[in-house]
C-alpha cells in the first residue's frame, strides 16, 4: 500500500518549475495591464515629478499647482520613469529566460550592476549634493553625523574683516575650538578670513584623515586646542568617527602609525575602512540607513530631523555627569600614542604645505579638570612642547596661556558667552603679536 501511495503525487503537490511558471504568468498578466495604463501612469508621474518629489525629499511645503511647473523637466522626467517601468518590467521576462536557459547567475550579476550604477552616481556632484541635501533635514540636530554632512558640502562658517581679506585663518578642532572662538569678534578685530573647520569629537587621528580636506580650504594659518582630553582617550580604531571620509591614502597613513600588534588587532576596522574608502556606498552607509530605512520605512514615526540649517556641535551636559564621562573614558589607553603620532603627522602636512601652525593648551571646567590624573596633563604638555620643536609648529601653554574660570564655562567642556569673548580677543592677540595676522593698529584688542 506505502508502495502504491507513494509513486502518485498529492493532489495539491507542484513542483518547484510549476509555481514558478504559474507565478511569471500571473506577473505577465499583471504587467500587461499596467502598460496599458502607461499614458495615466505618465500623467501621474509629472504630477508627483512636479508638486511632490521635493517636498519628498527636502521636507519642503508642497508648491501651488501651476501650468508652467508641470511643464517643467522635473515633471517630465518623471512621467517618462513612472510610465516607462511596466514596459521595462515585461522586457525583463524575455531576458530573464535567456539568462535562465545559459544559467547565468541573474540576481548576483545584478545586484553588482545596481551597486556599481549607485557608487558612480552618488560621486557625481549633484547627485552628491541632493543625497547631503535629503539626509541633512533627516538627521537630528546636533549629532556628528550632521556635522559631516557640512563636511561634505565644505559648508563652513567664516567672517572676513575686509574684502577681500589678508590672510586666511582656519580654526580646526572639536566642539571645545567650535564654540570658544566668536567669529563676528574675530572679523572685527581683524582684516583676515577666519573659518571654522570644527567637527564633534574632533581626534588626533581626525587630524591627518581629514587633512587633504582641510589643505582644500587653502589656509595661511591652522589654530588648535589641545589638551589630555584629546590624547588620552582611544582604545581602538574609532572607525565610525572615520568610515564618512575615508580615502586609500587616509587608510595607508593610519596603517604606518600603528604598531604590529595594533595592526593585528585592528584589521578589521582596517578592512571596513579599506571598504569604505573605495566603495561610496559603504562609506556613506550610516546616512543611507538613518535616513532611508529609519525615515521612510517607517511611517508612524515622523523624520527626526534638524530643525534647521545651523551647525550645532554639541549640547551642554550637567556637570557631574560629564566628570564621571571624563573618569571612565579618559585614561592611559593603548592607543595615546597613536595620537600624538597621528598629529604629528598633521602638523607634518601642514608644514610642507607652507601653512603656519600655532597649538593652544586646552582646558576644561576647573572642577572637571581636577577629576582626572594630573600625570595626563603633564605628559601632554611634555610631549606637545617635543613635537613642537621636532615638526615645526607652535605650542603655547602654562602661564603663556589666558586661565579660564569656573565663571567662563557653560559646562564642563565648553566656554560660555563670557569665555568666548575672553579667549576669541586672547587668540587674536596672540596671532597678532606673533606675526600671524594681517597688520590693523586700530583694533581694540
Amino acid at each position: 500500500m506505502s508502495s502504491s501511495i507513494s509513486s502518485f503525487s498529492l493532489p495539491l503537490e507542484r513542483s518547484d518549475a510549476e509555481l514558478r511558471a504559474a507565478q511569471s504568468l500571473r506577473e505577465q498578466k499583471f504587467v500587461g495591464w499596467l502598460c496599458r495604463l502607461s499614458p495615466i501612469l505618465f500623467v501621474a508621474g509629472m504630477i508627483f515629478g512636479a508638486y511632490l518629489l521635493v517636498p519628498m525629499l527636502y521636507l519642503k511645503p508642497i508648491p501651488q499647482l501651476s501650468l508652467a511647473s508641470l511643464l517643467g523637466v522635473k515633471a517630465f522626467a518623471g512621467g517618462v520613469l513612472l510610465a516607462a517601468f511596466p514596459w521595462i518590467w515585461r522586457l525583463s521576462f524575455s531576458v530573464d529566460r535567456r539568462l535562465n536557459a545559459k544559467q547565468i547567475p541573474c540576481a548576483l550579476l545584478g545586484s553588482l550592476l545596481f551597486i556599481t550604477v549607485v557608487n558612480l552616481a552618488i560621486t557625481q556632484p549633484r547627485v552628491r549634493w541632493a543625497f547631503v541635501e535629503w539626509a541633512k533635514v533627516r538627521t537630528p540636530n546636533p549629532s556628528f553625523a550632521r556635522n559631516t554632512l557640512f563636511w561634505e558640502q565644505r559648508e563652513f562658517e567664516s567672517r572676513a574683516g575686509t574684502t577681500p581679506p589678508a590672510r586666511r585663518i582656519a580654526l580646526v578642532g572639536s566642539s571645545q575650538t567650535y564654540q570658544s572662538t566668536d567669529l563676528d569678534l574675530l572679523a572685527s578685530l581683524t582684516n583676515d578670513r577666519w573659518e571654522k573647520n570644527c567637527l564633534a569629537g574632533f581626534g588626533p587621528m581626525q587630524y591627518p584623515w581629514l587633512s587633504d580636506r582641510l589643505l582644500e580650504r587653502r589656509p595661511d594659518v591652522v589654530v588648535c586646542w589641545l589638551s589630555e582630553f584629546d590624547f588620552y582617550r582611544e582604545e581602538s580604531i574609532p572607525t565610525s568617527r572615520l568610515a564618512w571620509a575615508a580615502s586609500p591614502r587616509g587608510v595607508v597613513r593610519l596603517a604606518s602609525l600603528l604598531a604590529p600588534s595594533q595592526l593585528w588587532r585592528g584589521r578589521g576596522e582596517l578592512a571596513d575602512l579599506s571598504l569604505a574608502a573605495t566603495v561610496p556606498v559603504w562609506r556613506l552607509r550610516d546616512h543611507l540607513r538613518r535616513t532611508a530605512l529609519g525615515y521612510w520605512w517607517n511611517v508612524s514615526r515622523p523624520a527626526d530631523g534638524a530643525g534647521d540649517q545651523q551647525v550645532v556641535l554639541a549640547e551642554s551636559a550637567g556637570l557631574a555627569g560629564a566628570i564621571e564621562n571624563l573618569q571612565e573614558n579618559v585614561g592611559r589607553t593603548s592607543f595615546r600614542e597613536v595620537n600624538f603620532r597621528s598629529f604629528a603627522m598633521f602638523a607634518d602636512r601642514l608644514h610642507e604645505a607652507g601653512i603656519e601652525l600655532i597649538v593652544f593648551e586646552g582646558q576644561l571646567h576647573p572642577v572637571a579638570a581636577q577629576s582626572l590624573d594630573p600625570a595626563f596633563h603633564l605628559e601632554t604638555r611634555q610631549r606637545l612642547q617635543e613635537l613642537a620643536s621636532q615638526h615645526y609648529f607652535q605650542y603655547l601653554s602654562g602661564d603663556d596661556v589666558l586661565t579660564l574660570t569656573v565663571d567662563d564655562f557653560a559646562d564642563a567642556y565648553h566656554t560660555n558667552a563670557v569665555g568666548r569673548e575672553r579667549w576669541t580677543r586672547f587668540v587674536a592677540q596672540t596671532l597678532r603679536q606673533r606675526g600671524m595676522l594681517s597688520p590693523t593698529p586700530d583694533a581694540e584688542l
